[in-house]
């Protein structure tokens, strides 16, 4: 499989280019206290402190930000440029560092673990972006990047997870409207869509042993029917090479 494809490439570069320069301006870009802050306490038990953390797919740099208050090695990595220039401009000069990395590239991935070594990777709902067939060469990148030594923390949205599309303007359809996800559906992304098991059939696949797993709710920017945010279903995984200790 090729690196990340043209298309979907510049579907992403298109998207956080066009993004207002804003917090929580992106659909999944839910504030820390709603999202890694909530699981710090089983990160923190899988990461320590030994090995860097790798932010994968950070985005404007949201979560990244909260990470590097709490471990002391934190870099955020994602495959556009126009998202590492929001990610940049947001933390400042003291902020942690940020770099492209397309997971989809053995000989790029390879390259940064040879220049890092064994990392811990924190990743949220950025497999079920990825086109179908790029997704083993993703989580193939995964495995590389943890090595035997890291683990991984993932958030996936679930396969039933699938918000309704905003109605055409001026249609009266009672559902409940998404202009977030409307932006990103006009850039030709898509929101999941995947089997039950095919998360963890893909982790298996690439050799990594499942530690734990649960289902939790993935807290979105868009407003809710009542005006607290709405909600969605996501699969959780903290997973290891079957020889890491710990």
């Amino acid at each position: 499989m090729e690196p990340m494809t043209k298309p979907s490439g510049e579907a992403w570069e298109s998207y956080w280019a066009d993004l207002p320069d804003a917090p929580q301006e992106a659909v999944w870009d839910a504030v820390p206290e709603l999202a890694t802050a909530v699981d710090l306490p089983l990160i923190e038990r899988y990461f320590g402190n030994d090995l860097p953390v790798l932010d994968v797919g950070c985005g404007n740099g949201t979560q990244t930000r909260f990470l590097a208050g709490r471990f002391p090695r934190v870099i955020g990595v994602d495959f556009s440029e126009a998202a590492l220039r929001l990610a940049r401009r947001a933390s400042g000069e003291q902020g942690p560092h940020y770099e492209r990395l397309d997971l989809c590239d053995p000989a790029a991935v390879a390259a940064l673990h040879e220049r890092i070594g064994d990392a811990n990777v924190h990743m949220r709902v950025v497999i079920h972006q990825m086109p179908e067939p790029m997704r083993p060469d993703a989580v193939a990148g995964l495995r590389t990047l943890v090595g035997e030594r890291g683990h991984l923390f993932a958030v996936e949205l679930a396969p039933e997870a699938k918000p309704r599309e905003p109605s055409a303007p001026g249609r009266d359809s009672g559902d409940l409207t998404l202009p977030k996800l409307g932006r990103a559906l006009r850039h030709g992304l898509r929101p999941a869509s995947w089997s039950e098991g095919a998360f963890d059939g893909l982790l298996a696949e690439a050799g990594f042993e499942v530690l734990e797993s649960w289902r939790a709710p993935l807290y979105t920017t868009e407003p809710g029917p009542r005006g607290d945010a709405l909600r969605l279903p996501a699969d959780c995984r903290v997973a290891r090479s079957p020889g890491t200790a710990g």
